[in-house]
């Protein structure tokens, strides 16, 4: 797993890394679930769901 510093920008944005998106495959548009804990927050991608989409 890669490791990079980035910086909060002053509207609460951060960008995450090409090489680190590379990685893990994330794409535009990809939902991320960001989770708040002791030492800090971990994001996480939302699971697609294959069944929801054909739901009628």
């Amino acid at each position: 797993m890669s490791t990079a510093t980035i910086t909060l920008s002053s509207k609460g944005q951060v960008v995450i890394p090409k090489e680190i998106r590379d990685e893990l495959h994330w794409e535009a548009g990809t939902e991320l679930t960001l989770i708040a804990n002791a030492s800090g927050v971990t994001l996480k991608a939302v699971e697609k769901n294959p069944a929801a989409i054909w739901r009628i």
